[in-house]
């Protein structure tokens, strides 16, 4: 399993209420917004992604304030 398929298996729950906190809990903009977003992170080169999920998983949580 790839580096992004487990970081949005691990993180996936915690990435819907920060979509949700974005969008002031919008049905279905939440949903949408997230579902974009991985895609377009599906898209870009996997060594970006594996080194940012690296570097950064922690603190993209932190940040997101959840």
């Amino acid at each position: 399993m790839s580096k992004l398929n487990l970081f949005l298996k691990h993180k996936y729950d915690t990435l819907l209420k920060i979509s949700k906190k974005i969008t002031s809990e919008r049905y279905p903009d939440y949903e949408d917004l997230l579902h974009d977003v991985i895609v377009e992170l599906y898209k870009k080169k996997t060594k970006l992604i594996n080194k940012l999920i690296d570097k950064n998983s922690e603190t993209f949580v932190q940040v997101a304030g959840t």
